[in-house]
């Protein structure tokens, strides 16, 4: 029986890495504070697209931004079809 594999780089074990934030799951979802999306987007605009109230990102997948008013968070969507605007 083999031993398990550890991770080799941050990537494989935090996909979000390149883009300086860390992945994290609430309720089952991949999901941000708000202050992590302030940072990414400046940082990382490419990686952030506002549409008026729709946020979506574009990281290993392209997400879109659920606010949860009840949380001090927001959930993150798979947003599969999605097309950026401005393509």
């Amino acid at each position: 029986m083999a031993a398990a594999e550890s991770p080799r780089s941050l990537e494989e074990l935090n996909p979000w890495a390149r883009w300086g934030i860390s992945l994290s799951n609430r309720d089952g979802r991949p999901a941000l504070t708000e202050t992590t999306l302030w940072t990414l987007e400046l940082s990382h605009p490419e990686a952030v697209e506002r549409d008026g109230d729709q946020i979506h990102l574009y990281l290993d997948r392209t997400y879109r931004v659920v606010p949860r008013p009840d949380r001090a968070w927001m959930s993150l969507e798979p947003a599969p079809f999605h097309e950026r605007k401005g393509k």
